[in-house]
């Protein structure tokens, strides 16, 4: 996705590939947020873009609720994926991922109040 210029508007709906590289995610984290409809999407033809507008809300609420960037979200949907199919995943690196989430949700805990 080419960066916009200044009198020209943010573009409104953008491709499968642009959100990839926008939120640094491989292309199967891509569909799985849409599939789980965490963001919204038009077809044109045969074409799927993703609006933006649902883009930004992703992003906003992932920030809010958890403390956790859409770079965490995606890091975490890669280490799932591994788990599911069934790749050398150690107890070590389930403990890992579990102590991370519990540190996010103390450190945002600690920010509302």
């Amino acid at each position: 996705m080419p960066p916009c210029s200044p009198s020209e508007p943010p573009p409104r709906a953008i491709s499968v590939k642009a959100l990839c590289q926008m939120l640094s995610i491989g292309k199967t984290t891509a569909f799985d947020l849409i599939a789980r409809r965490s963001v919204r999407t038009i077809l044109i033809g045969r074409r799927r873009l993703i609006l933006m507008d649902s883009v930004e809300d992703f992003l906003e609420a992932s920030e809010m609720d958890t403390g956790i960037t859409s770079t965490d979200i995606a890091s975490i949907e890669e280490f799932l994926a591994k788990r599911r199919n069934n790749a050398n995943i150690t107890s070590a690196d389930i403990i890992s991922i579990e102590e991370f989430l519990a540190e996010r949700r103390n450190n945002a805990t600690d920010e509302s109040e």
